[in-house]
């Protein structure tokens, strides 16, 4: 309402600006909290609650002044209500971490917003989250249960229960589970058991899925070579690291000397619009697979199976924009007609995100795309933070 960005409607306060989306816009708030125990009436306490901002979420308060102390409604952190005052003054351009904050009352509120997040689709900002939470909770389960549905891009737990995948050999899984009991653990718990049903309840659908499912230790690219062996297609397959996690593929075509693997997981998209361009040769994603993405993820027996392709471009039918020259390369990501040949293999491991193809644009600045319902949009999409990319490659056996 206020900053622009879009928000879930059950949100009470922006995630981005803090502001109360049910307010009238003068900055008020209609939620009155505070730690005062006055018994006075409902009338009177209205009458003296003044307008304040949370040093630590920028939630909108509603505080009375008489008071040392006030809870945030949305983060449940206690702040001197002095600070909240003068926070609210400075809202703006001024930074305000230094505001005073007196401790967290519970990490609940802080969970919350990790949640909203997730729901909103904003991963990123939840992993930096739960990696700063981590530090200050190194015992919740909680904040790795988010990061194990942010690794497999899940905005929420019964998203995370449709995934069709075994987790318990997650790294984070493993996580929860070595904390001991805990809600975290046995909310898990119960998500891998209703996977396990799934699985057996769908044996048609998930039999690829639970015959050639592999797993392995994280950093032992020797083990992950040598079950290149059993990888058939439909197999889901772990192959290199990525910033400390390992790398999942889905095995779209093998034919028995080499493998077509197209990434289960998501990585960023484009950084803005100006670094899009039409034409796959001069692309800078093009750039990044090919070069940092494969010295950083992959050891250089695992480069050394990575193959060269001919990567053929393909006019997008809508339009007659020129689609660039033929490339070679090693790490490319899937065009329209490419998404079509595999659909039956792509649509069993469907991702909720959108993600970007190879195939032209009409203008530079915009892309074409696989929306998180499964469905090829080929006309001139404006990109934005929420697009991913897919990489896909060809690996020897």
């Amino acid at each position: 309402m206020y900053c622009g960005k879009k928000i879930p409607d059950d949100v009470i306060y922006c995630i981005f600006c803090g502001e109360n989306q049910n307010s009238d816009g003068t900055g008020s708030s209609d939620i009155t909290y505070s730690s005062s125990n006055d018994n006075t009436t409902e009338a009177l306490l209205e009458k003296r609650m003044v307008p304040a901002t949370c040093p630590n979420c920028g939630g909108q308060m509603s505080v009375d002044p008489e008071e040392e102390n006030a809870v945030c409604n949305y983060c449940g952190t206690v702040c001197l209500v002095s600070k909240a005052i003068e926070t609210l003054k400075l809202k703006g351009d001024v930074n305000v971490s230094s505001a005073e904050i007196i401790y967290d009352s519970n990490i609940k509120g802080k969970l919350e917003n990790i949640k909203v997040l997730l729901k909103f689709g904003e991963f990123e900002t939840a992993k930096e989250k739960c990696e700063l939470l981590i530090k200050e909770y190194p015992s919740d389960g909680y904040l790795y249960m988010y990061l194990l549905m942010i690794e497999y891009r899940c905005s929420s737990f019964e998203s995370l229960c449709r995934l069709g995948l075994p987790i318990q050999g997650n790294m984070y899984y493993k996580k929860v589970d070595s904390l001991g009991e805990s809600a975290a653990r046995r909310k898990l718990f119960e998500c891998n058991e209703i996977i396990k049903k799934s699985i057996e309840n769908n044996k048609e659908e998930y039999d690829n899925f639970k015959k050639n499912y592999v797993e392995r230790s994280i950093s032992d690219s020797e083990v992950e070579i040598r079950n290149l062996s059993k990888v058939k297609k439909g197999t889901i397959f772990r192959y290199g690291v990525f910033e400390n996690k390992p790398l999942y593929w889905l095995a779209l075509e093998e034919d028995g000397t080499k493998i077509g693997a197209l990434s289960f997981g998501l990585f960023e998209g484009y950084k803005s619009r100006k670094s899009i361009t039409r034409k796959w040769e001069n692309n800078s994603i093009r750039k990044y697979l090919n070069g940092e993405f494969i010295t950083k993820s992959f050891s250089k027996e695992q480069q050394k199976r990575i193959l060269e392709s001919i990567v053929h471009t393909e006019p997008n039918p809508l339009h007659n924009a020129n689609p660039g020259k033929d490339t070679v390369d090693r790490v490319y990501i899937l065009s329209a007609e490419e998404v079509e040949k595999y659909s039956d293999e792509i649509y069993k491991a469907t991702i909720e995100e959108t993600w970007i193809l190879r195939t032209p644009a009409e203008y530079n600045g915009y892309v074409t795309c696989v929306s998180g319902k499964g469905e090829v949009c080929l006309g001139s999409i404006e990109n934005s933070s929420s697009m991913f990319t897919r990489p896909f490659m060809w690996i020897a056996k």
